[in-house]
């Protein structure tokens, strides 16, 4: 009895051009051979002298001939002193490039996964959910959207750095146009702009992302326009400064310490200068907020600023201040599914705590684990 047995050899399109020989195989009981070498008979090199295209090792069990050169292959196998030969093998069609019979078609059909028939429930109810809210959001904005705390942190700070007479500096972190954060931050920006406008407040605002820059100038521009002070606008306040992390964090630190700003905002995405521009911002004696979804840098901001917006309350805040009815629909959509969560969470602990007493209504848990039970 050979150490391995044989299943197949055959041809499949390894890439868009070309075909390539595939020979499988599984081992028999425990035995491990030492090495298989496989050889391979054409025209040139006729089954008296084959050519060695190939050796493998327990436990491989699958061996691609990639040169498209038709023939016979035969393997040989080591097991200590032993060897093996399978004979000589051969393609299970003759033509690599025959046309598909009517059962390798049969095996391109997309058939429908009853598995993972939740999935699709939750997706069709999620996207229902959101489509009804966006209509309601539209219809109107002011929806209601629980209010962070950190927004009131945002007011009494640029109010006491208008006593003071002192400039605001805000920043956006590090990252580039496209980031969530970034725009969130942006948002949260435009309300502060607003709120410094009314006491004629300085916002310094320096960045590492050109395209950042370019945003920023825009909606502090516009801000300033909608609050009726056009005129408080100085393109130069908006500013470009480094792309290199820590250069931006240094930067920042010593404007702070120089300017002795009256609040420092930090709204975007941070790493590890965080701790860096937070403990800069206690030490000029500003009123510090920061807020991001970077839950690393979060315990930085929490430790060392005044007050914290967390996680995803940066983009209620945002949705809160745009009203924009996506951004609306989308924080109302996820409220409502982590409230469903939530609600199976606790039904699941109260079925498994009675089945305790009452083992007659494990259906009912069995019931609902198959609600949240992917197949393979």
């Amino acid at each position: 009895m050979l150490p391995i047995s044989f299943i197949g050899i055959d041809t499949v399109l390894l890439d868009k051009a070309d075909n390539n020989v595939v020979i499988r195989w599984i081992y028999s009981g425990e035995i491990k051979p030492d090495s298989i070498y496989i050889f391979k008979s054409t025209k040139e090199h006729p089954p008296e002298t084959p050519m060695i295209i190939g050796r493998v090792s327990y436990p491989e069990t699958l061996f691609v001939d990639t040169s498209r050169v038709q023939g016979e292959y035969l393997l040989r196998i080591f097991y200590g002193e032993d060897k093996f030969d399978t004979g000589w093998l051969t393609l299970s069609s003759p033509d690599p490039k025959k046309e598909q019979t009517e059962d390798e078609k049969k095996k391109g059909i997309i058939k429908f996964d009853s598995g993972k028939l939740n999935i699709l429930i939750a997706i069709i109810l999620f996207a229902s959910l959101f489509s009804a809210l966006l209509f309601i959001a539209r219809v109107n904005p002011n929806i209601y959207i629980r209010r962070i705390g950190g927004l009131d942190a945002i007011d009494d700070a640029v109010g006491r750095t208008a006593e003071l007479g002192k400039p605001i500096i805000y920043t956006t972190g590090i990252g580039s146009i496209d980031s969530l954060p970034i725009l969130a931050g942006l948002t949260v920006l435009k309300h502060v702009t607003k709120k410094s406008a009314l006491y004629e407040v300085p916002v310094v605002m320096p960045n590492n992302d050109p395209l950042v820059l370019a945003a920023a100038r825009e909606v502090v521009r516009e801000a300033y326009i909608e609050s009726g002070r056009p005129d408080l606008y100085n393109e130069n306040d908006i500013f470009f400064l480094t792309t290199e992390q820590f250069g931006f964090a240094s930067g920042i630190s010593g404007m702070m310490q120089r300017m002795k700003p009256g609040a420092v905002f930090m709204m975007g995405y941070f790493y590890a200068e965080s701790l860096i521009l937070a403990e800069n911002a206690n030490v000029s004696g500003a009123i510090s907020t920061a807020g991001t979804t970077a839950i690393d840098q979060l315990p930085f901001f929490v430790a060392a600023c005044d007050y914290t917006i967390i996680g995803d309350e940066l983009y209620a805040a945002s949705a809160y201040i745009s009203r924009n009815p996506l951004e609306v629909a989308s924080i109302k959509t996820g409220d409502w599914f982590k409230a469903l969560s939530v609600a199976f969470i606790l039904i699941g602990s109260l079925l498994a705590t009675m089945i305790l007493f009452n083992e007659n209504l494990k259906f009912l848990l069995d019931s609902l684990m198959v609600m949240f039970k992917t197949g393979g």
